[in-house]
């Protein structure tokens, strides 16, 4: 039977589970291929195919950075009928040529104008999908939420979405946390239902907190102006420390530490607060991307609303590039409102905050005076939802206790807005911020409402095609079918093309992941090694945690090091890289549906295992003979029949380290296993067992 057969058949084993997350298998398809690979091998410490592939560098098919533009007027209302002449855009304050440009109504088919001839990849479809079905997601940031406004603001979610059904929309619900999700629907009972269960999400990093941090529990500004040295950030905290920590009781003051002690605990607690801060606002965002992504794939409009009091972005400030990437991309319009109530500074400069609550007697309730410093800060805070809202092309509210109105504004978007594109010259992926302005000239007085700029990531992928929805888009149901055809395709090629096609047309659909890793794997399988690591790349780039493909991309460097070549050492790097982190990753996999906990941990295992195989043979092509012998050991001690090549790379490895009796030993299990390298390993056992 041919190699080729043998994949093949191989191939068929993983497709009797359809309903399981396919990158899983992947790990398991490359088991089943090791013969390939094993095959080719020399009788040497390197089992490399004679024609080496280069991994290369990610590329982007394209720099198309996208901009979704709303104008207004004076008064408020969208301006339409605008032309692509009518804007300049700047980047860095460079002038740009804009290259894309169409215009999309809110409530209408977007139809392009004056368009390239030829579309560029990575734009958004001028042609929306014929089905005019509208999808609103409320999405409430749990984390980040107030309690004393929870009730005024469920109450208004439930209002919103009574209207909303009644226009036709399918609603769904969603929250950062997850402890509330309802799909979208337009079943009235099950929403109202939804939103009842709404809950202020425990903090993720709490389980660490004790009374004391509760109470003396800072606004992220406040925590981070502590950190900064920033004195009235540091007065703020000292206070709320001493109120907490002495109190009013005198006992307690007569026991209250020193100032210099208050310090130490109020800057303790700032850094604690810093880190609850950071891990909430990147689930949040998470959270959010991930919706962004499923909405986006459904045929219709879609808008999202997000609720929030308010966070800071300042651990991956690049994440929110790409969810406004990926939201123009998908067409998605996403809203934001702040719950934290209107803020109102009176003539002497003191604030306070009048929250959207009333208490028994029906008089609106009332924080304490608050300092301008609280009210910068929570105009910092609002600065993602700002963002957000600007970059989609949807409407930011704050500053209001109406928070039905509030459903209302963010429900009515603009019924018109612009895409522009640009390519700017030579973009480096550096990570470096890049400052957008767009303008339009002839009407200096109205309001141009656009992002405020975006990161020039390789991970964001601005200009990628694969975050692009292209003009074919299919229905769910479609979606499903075609993935079940590659599934069930019969050769690599075919494989192949269904993939591409796949991708180019459904980049947003949540199935995208399972495909790009199949599209790997028939790489691999015609050992089409400059199309694989091209295929490996691109997918990593949007799937970084992508373990099968990590462990794929190490395998399959490991196996074709070169020696002579000079870039040798940069792609064991990167392999080990790869290795390393998807070794870190595997545990931490979610069981997907479909499987069994056996089954889940079965390829768990199968995939770590093949991880640390890869790893030893990166460390012995790089002469780490310690480590390789680490890995190596992992790997064959953890199989339930040790692979021959590994204990043979396992006993060259101990050899070199002048551990004989180990090495013969090695080597002698190599040679009870019938096949290519039993002779082989034999003559090495000899030799090793006479070596001092």
């Amino acid at each position: 039977m041919s190699n080729f057969l043998k994949l093949e058949n191989c191939d068929r084993v993983l497709r009797k589970h359809p309903t399981a997350r396919v990158g899983l298998f992947v790990a398991a398809l490359a088991a089943c291929s090791l013969a390939l690979l094993a095959a080719q091998a020399p009788n040497s410490s390197s089992p490399a195919p004679t024609q080496a592939a280069s991994p290369s560098v990610i590329s982007v098919q394209t720099n198309l950075v996208l901009v979704r533009v709303v104008v207004r007027d004076g008064h408020g209302n969208a301006v339409t009928g605008l032309s692509q002449t009518d804007f300049q855009l700047f980047d860095n304050g460079k002038p740009q040529t804009i290259a894309y440009f169409s215009i999309e109504n809110a409530a209408a088919t977007p139809t392009a104008a004056g368009a390239p001839t030829t579309q560029q990849a990575g734009a958004p479809s001028a042609n929306s999908p014929t089905s005019t079905q509208r999808y609103t997601a409320l999405f409430f940031d749990d984390y980040h939420l107030q309690i004393q406004s929870l009730d005024q603001t469920r109450k208004a979610a439930q209002a919103f979405v009574t209207k909303a059904l009644n226009i036709g929309d399918r609603v769904g619900i969603f929250t950062a946390s997850g402890q509330v999700t309802l799909d979208f629907t337009t079943d009235a009972g099950k929403l109202q239902k939804a939103l009842s269960g709404l809950r202020i999400a425990t903090n993720i990093a709490a389980e660490t907190s004790g009374s004391a941090q509760d109470c003396t529990a800072l606004k992220d500004y406040i925590a981070q102006g502590v950190m900064d040295n920033d004195p009235d950030a540091i007065a703020i905290a000292e206070d709320r420390t001493k109120q907490c920590v002495c109190g009013n009781d005198q006992s307690k003051a007569l026991q209250c530490p020193f100032l210099s002690e208050i310090s130490r605990i109020a800057k303790a607690n700032a850094q604690h607060d810093l880190a609850q801060s950071n891990a909430s606002a990147e689930a949040t965002l998470a959270a959010l991307q991930k919706l962004v992504g499923y909405i986006g794939q459904l045929s219709g409009e879609h808008r999202i609303s997000l609720v929030s009091d308010g966070f800071l972005n300042r651990e991956n400030p690049a994440r929110l590039s790409q969810i406004i990437d990926s939201a123009i991309r998908s067409d998605v319009i996403i809203s934001a409102m702040d719950d934290y109530g209107l803020v109102a500074v009176t003539p002497n400069g003191d604030a306070s905050v009048t929250l959207g609550y009333q208490d028994q007697q029906g008089d609106t309730a009332q924080q304490p005076k608050i300092s301008k410093l609280e009210i910068q800060g929570d105009e910092d805070d609002a600065e993602v939802m700002k963002q957000t809202a600007a970059g989609t092309g949807g409407v930011f509210v704050r500053d209001t206790n109406d928070f039905k109105g509030g459903f209302d504004r963010m429900g009515a978007v603009a019924e018109v807005s612009y895409v522009l594109g640009f390519t700017p010259g030579s973009l480096a992926f550096d990570g470096s911020y890049h400052k957008l302005k767009t303008v339009v000239p002839a009407h200096s007085n109205w309001l141009v409402q656009a992002r405020p700029g975006y990161f020039a990531t390789a991970a964001s992928a601005p200009a990628s095609a694969e975050f692009a929805p292209s003009p074919g888009m299919q229905s769910s149901g479609q979606v499903e079918a075609t993935f079940k055809a590659i599934q069930a395709a019969t050769d690599a090629d075919q494989q192949i093309r269904l993939s591409q096609d796949f991708l180019q047309t459904n980049a947003a659909s949540q199935l995208a992941e399972p495909v790009s890793n199949l599209l790997v794997a028939a790489y691999y399988a015609k050992q089409d090694w400059n199309d694989f690591y091209a295929a490996a790349n691109t997918a990593l780039v949007k799937y970084p945690d992508d373990a099968d493909v990590l462990v794929l991309f190490g395998w399959v460097t490991a196996h074709l090091y070169d020696p002579n070549d000079s870039a040798a050492a940069a792609k064991l790097d990167q392999a080990q890289s790869y290795l390393k982190h998807a070794i870190a990753v595997i545990p931490t996999l979610p069981q997907p549906l479909g499987l069994t906990a056996d089954q889940f941990a079965t390829h768990k295992n199968s995939t770590l295992l093949l991880a640390h195989r890869a790893l030893g043979l990166v460390d012995l092509h790089d002469r780490d003979f310690a480590d390789s012998v680490a890995e190596l050991q992992l790997a064959t001690q953890g199989a339930a029949s040790p692979n021959p090549t590994d204990l043979w790379e396992l006993g060259i490895a101990l050899q070199q380290l002048k551990r004989y009796p180990d090495a013969a030993a090695a080597f002698e299990k190599c040679a009870q296993i019938p096949g290519s390298l039993q002779d082989r390993c034999k003559q090495l056992a000899q030799q090793a067992a006479g070596q001092k």
